[in-house]
């Protein structure tokens, strides 16, 4: 027997609480990285800082691994 959804009971809703809330954690702390980021000309490392190249890496694999999760490839259209 397949169960009837409502709002009352989706089973989206709580996941989409808990993406949101993640999501304004996320913004305070880029908001946070931003203003460290002011910083980086003084460092001695200059252009070839491993952290900075480490985050992007982190961060290209993210979007990548969000893109193939939602099946949102460049074939598909979304770049």
């Amino acid at each position: 027997m397949s169960q009837t959804y409502s709002p009352e009971n989706c089973p989206i809703k709580a996941r989409a609480k808990t993406i949101s809330s993640l999501s304004a954690e996320m913004r305070r702390t880029l908001r946070k990285l931003r203003s460290d980021l002011r910083h980086c000309p003084e460092c001695s490392a200059g252009e070839d800082c491993p952290i900075l190249a480490h985050f992007n890496g982190q961060v290209q694999a993210a979007i990548a691994a969000v893109n193939e999760e939602w099946n949102m490839t460049s074939e598909a259209g979304v770049e």
